[in-house]
């Protein structure tokens, strides 16, 4: 498993390099450019030709391949190309990761911590491991219900974070400040959607 975790990262990072060289060739060209989510999940599945005699089509099929469809979805939401799960970096330790949720996907009843990766151990720099570490600080404070540090620390990362991802956060802050959540909350975006 940790050779297929490793390979489908370091596929993923090197697919969204891609895109962005395409891009600039597309702007270059005053062509529209092009975006693309990637969703990875690490477990057990079947892979084959499924169906019977009379229909039958070459498929895989499991929950860990639900999952990495859900968190392809999540890439919109986050503003990043790569959403994984932990499973997929605990396999894939190689690499450096932002965290970014604990979410409970739609059809799921457990939690899942999700990141995306910033790159190969090897290559990513000091700043960008800092970076990493105070948004996960943030992320505490978050899900300790500390509102004003979690903004400060998302405060001073915004020009090293996704728009829609600060705008994310400084919204449900911002909501949960407004309207606090019960006192059993448990931190957990539970997503209604697909």
């Amino acid at each position: 498993i940790e050779a297929h975790a490793k390979d489908a990262v370091s596929t993923a990072l090197k697919i969204v390099e891609k895109l962005k060289q395409i891009n600039l060739e597309f702007a270059a060209r005053d062509w529209p450019v092009m975006q693309m989510g990637i969703g990875i999940s690490t477990g057990q599945m079947n892979v084959g030709n499924m169906g019977s005699e009379f229909r039958m089509a070459y498929t895989v099929l499991g929950d860990s391949v639900n999952l990495g469809s859900r968190l392809e979805g999540l890439t919109k939401l986050y503003g990043v190309e790569i959403v994984l799960s932990e499973r997929t970096r605990l396999a894939a330790a190689d690499f450096v990761y932002q965290e970014l949720d604990i979410v409970r996907v739609k059809g799921k009843k457990n939690a899942e911590k999700i990141y995306t990766p910033i790159g190969h151990a090897n290559t990513v720099t000091e700043i960008e491991r800092d970076c990493a570490a105070q948004l996960k600080t943030a992320l505490t404070h978050y899900r300790e219900q500390n509102w004003a540090e979690s903004l400060n620390v998302l405060a001073s990362l915004k020009p090293h974070l996704p728009e829609t991802f600060y705008q994310l956060y400084q919204n449900r802050i911002r909501d949960l400040q407004q309207s606090p959540p019960p006192e059993n909350w448990d931190g957990v975006t539970t997503l209604a959607e697909k």
